[in-house]
């Protein structure tokens, strides 16, 4: 059984998967792309209007200054006009805002173009599809944009990614 799993003699055991592939399950229940409501952490977000609206998104959470564990499953959330934006990349950088960005998810594209949307995605920091090494740096970045279009994107400010200690 892979490190982390369950083993259902265990006392209050309910599963007997590995932690990797209950993760796996998640990820392909939740990785379905949505239209949300956009309630993040800090309470109701409006989904009428955009800050920048030339830029066409605006990345909601994570924005910067969050700390999280490798392991950790984010939800990745921005709002977005249609009319600008046809098709969503969510990309991460250890080097600074700057760039440069590996993908995180494939494309998402938008079918529905009416009015302001917001939208999510779950990250699941580390999981080993990712093509990014975290081991030159805690600090991250994200950016959310038209795909093929770097004048149409939103980047967070530094965002913190902690090891977990072997054990935890």
């Amino acid at each position: 059984m892979a490190s982390g799993g369950c083993r259902s003699e265990k006392p209050g055991c309910i599963f007997s998967i590995s932690r990797t592939a209950m993760i796996r399950r998640i990820t392909v229940c939740l990785a379905v792309f949505t239209i949300l409501l956009c309630e993040g952490p800090d309470g109701g977000q409006d989904c009428t209007t955009l800050d920048d609206p030339q830029k066409g998104i605006q990345l909601i959470y994570p924005r910067g200054l969050e700390s999280f564990e490798m392991g950790s499953i984010v939800t990745v959330k921005w709002k977005m006009d249609p009319s600008i934006i046809r098709q969503v990349g969510v990309w991460v950088s250890t080097s600074g805002g700057n760039g440069p960005w590996k993908k995180i998810c494939t494309p998402i594209d938008i079918t529905n173009s009416e009015g302001i949307q917001c939208m999510d995605t779950i990250w699941i920091i580390g999981e080993e599809y990712e093509t990014v090494s975290y081991a030159a740096s805690g600090s991250v970045y994200l950016r959310v944009g038209q795909y093929n279009d770097d004048s149409h994107s939103d980047i967070s400010g530094m965002i913190t990614v902690n090891r977990r200690l072997v054990g935890n």
